[in-house]
């Protein structure tokens, strides 16, 4: 649907055609045109006058199957490499006895083998922007196909950016938590913030003499400036930051941090 179908009249010795198509529609030409704009099985009836107008009349069935609106979503339309694309599937395929079974492919842009599932996640490897497009099939025979493409439905940039700060100044009322708050805060706490998804992290802090002051395997979380509850002394500190991101790209830096009271 909509289906055109052009019909052959192979009538005999007659003179004048009546054709009524089942769906409220009618034609006097002899070799008809007719769009049929919804899915039914229409009985569709020629009546062909003779010379003496006696009249002859036969049957045909056209079946005209649902066809099926592709649509979907995307979660999340700027992501890094390493994160998974995730698309909500709003196909229509209800006919008129219901929904009838239909099969997907996804097509991501990115030269790699199609998804079938109605709901499917995706990787992409390499930075960019990408198309997708998603084809929806009935199971009928002949079967219906629509498709719909979504451009530049998605961008991602390459993992692997760590900024690191080289100074920053603590709360001197009293030991503030180490969560990062939403939004960040770089007076309050260090922490060198990964714009990369990361399956392995690891932050640690030492004084210049090497002992070990801060830890954490928790990117959300920074050091406060604190040490076993005080408060520790305005002067430079060492840190390093190491671990893996989704990817499985691994990075390591270490340096320096001065803190200031």
């Amino acid at each position: 649907m909509p289906y055109e179908v052009q019909f052959i009249n192979t009538s005999k010795f007659a003179s004048g055609y009546h054709w009524d198509f089942g769906d409220g529609f009618i034609s006097k030409d002899q070799y008809p045109k007719h769009q049929f704009a919804k899915a039914d099985t229409f009985n569709v009836m020629l009546v062909a006058f003779g010379y003496s107008m006696l009249p002859d009349t036969t049957y045909k069935k056209v079946v005209v199957h649902p066809l099926p609106q592709a649509a979907f979503s995307v979660q999340q339309d700027f992501l890094w490499v390493g994160q998974s694309v995730n698309v909500v599937n709003y196909t229509s395929h209800t006919g008129k006895n219901g929904e009838y079974d239909v099969w997907y492919r996804w097509n991501w842009g990115d030269h790699t083998p199609e998804d079938t599932g109605e709901n499917p996640s995706h990787y992409y490897m390499k930075a960019g922007k990408y198309n997708i497009t998603l084809t929806v099939t009935s199971n009928t025979n002949p079967s219906c196909t629509s498709s719909f493409t979504m451009y530049d439905a998605v961008e991602l940039e390459s993992a692997g950016d760590i900024i690191l700060p080289n100074v920053f100044k603590p709360d001197p009322s009293g030991e503030p938590s180490d969560v990062i708050p939403a939004g960040g805060n770089r007076n309050y706490l260090f922490y060198p913030p990964v714009l990369s998804p990361t399956v392995k992290y690891t932050l640690m802090i030492y004084t210049r003499w090497g002992q070990l002051i801060y830890r954490t395997d928790d990117p959300d979380r920074g050091w406060n400036g604190y040490f076993r509850g005080k408060l520790m002394d305005e002067d430079v500190y060492i840190y390093r930051v190491e671990g893996v991101f989704t990817t499985g790209r691994s990075f390591f830096k270490t340096g320096d941090v001065s803190l200031l009271r």
